[in-house]
């Protein structure tokens, strides 16, 4: 159970953010890749615009545009940051069923942070029938593939 509060305090660390505050010149060059395509640069973007770091600001609209494009891309962080956006309700309605539908992605990519949200989402009934047995499972799955990357 240690593992899973772990998992879960990791998950609030993806709205939060892990990049450190960029610079101007990093803003601009990973600005650059986001825009030619590049998933990861359009995740950092996205959390730069939600916490409103430097000078840019804080903006949920803009972020989620730069989340959805990384997230379409099979990007798992930004699909379970999306999820826990829609789960939560920041800037959006909360919509339990979108955020299913990001942690799912997420987790099947193997993303143990998805993997814990599904199952808290079954274990509380939001947006699908409460069931502890898939909830069980989810956290089992994200209990052991955070064992397994450690």
């Amino acid at each position: 159970m240690k593992k899973a509060i772990l998992v879960a305090a990791l998950g609030t660390l993806l709205l939060v953010g892990c990049q450190s505050t960029p610079s101007s010149s990093e803003f601009q060059q990973t600005k650059n890749r986001a825009e030619a395509g590049e998933a990861q640069a359009q995740y950092e973007l996205a959390t730069w615009y939600q916490s409103g770091e430097q000078s840019l600001k804080q903006s949920d609209e803009i972020a989620m545009q730069w989340y959805e494009k990384a997230a379409e891309q099979d990007h798992a962080l930004a699909q379970t940051s999306l999820g826990f956006i829609y789960e939560q309700g920041y800037g959006v309605d909360v919509d339990y069923k979108q955020a299913l539908q990001w942690y799912e992605k997420a987790a099947s990519q193997w993303y143990e942070v998805a993997m814990y949200r599904l199952g808290r989402l079954y274990e509380f009934g939001l947006g699908v029938e409460q069931n502890y047995e898939q909830s069980a499972y989810w956290y089992r799955l994200a209990v052991d593939e955070e064992s397994a990357d450690a």
